[in-house]
Parts: structure tokens; sequence; C-alpha cells
């Protein structure tokens, strides 16, 4: 598999997409740099999407300053997803970090399960 070979020999090679079976992507590349220099870069990927379309920062970003604006979208998100897990008092604070974390993820699977079935209801009722 792709992991046992970059983990003997350090390389990845391309593959094709696998659907309905849990994996990692790897990203590969070479640069050059000059002492001190540093490079950044950021990906996101379009998994669910038939076919995948690779996103370009012009189409995202409108051509502005992408970093930046997927950053502050970045956050806002985030904002707003620590906000949906609050209103379903998922927020704890406790020594233990995954313990918090448990707490987190399970409270955001219940409010999005309560809101899912909570539209077929009405749907139903229809």
């Amino acid at each position: 598999m792709q992991l046992d070979r970059f983990r003997r020999l350090g390389e990845v090679e391309q593959e094709g997409e696998v659907r309905g079976r849990r994996g990692a992507y790897f990203l590969s590349a070479r640069l050059d740099l000059a002492r001190n220099e540093g490079k950044t870069w950021s990906s996101w990927p379009t998994l669910t999407r038939t076919p995948p379309i690779p996103p370009t920062c012009s189409r995202c970003c409108g051509g502005r300053r992408p970093r930046r604006d997927i950053e502050q979208d970045v956050e806002r998100g985030t904002r707003e997803l620590v906000k949906v897990v609050a209103s379903a008092d998922g927020l704890q604070a406790s020594e233990d970090e995954l313990s918090q974390w448990r707490h987190f993820s399970n409270a955001l699977f219940k409010r999005h399960a309560g809101r899912r079935a909570g539209s077929r209801i009405l749907d139903l009722a229809r």
C-alpha cells in the first residue's frame, strides 16, 4: 500500500480515487529553499463531487487574497460551529482534553441528527 511504500522509501505515487474505503491523501512537493526561507500552502479537497473538480483560488476567492480569505472563512465557520455546539450544551472544561473533544463531537452529532430527524418528521406530516 501507499503508506507502507512511503514509510520505507519516503516516496508518494499518484493514485486513482477509491470510494467507499477509509483512507488518507498524501500531498507531495519538492521545494528548494534558501536559508531561512519558508513556503506555505493550503489544500481543500472536493471529495464529494462527481467528478472531482479541483478548485482554483480565482474561482473560490475572486482572485483577491486567497490565503486571507480562506483563513477568515475558516475562522467564521469555526465560530458558527462553536455556537451550534454550545447551544446543545457541548462545551465543557476538563483536564482530560480527549474527554472534552469527545463531548464536543457527541453534542455536534446529536444536534445534527436531531435537525435531520426533525426535518423528516415535518416532511412526513405534510
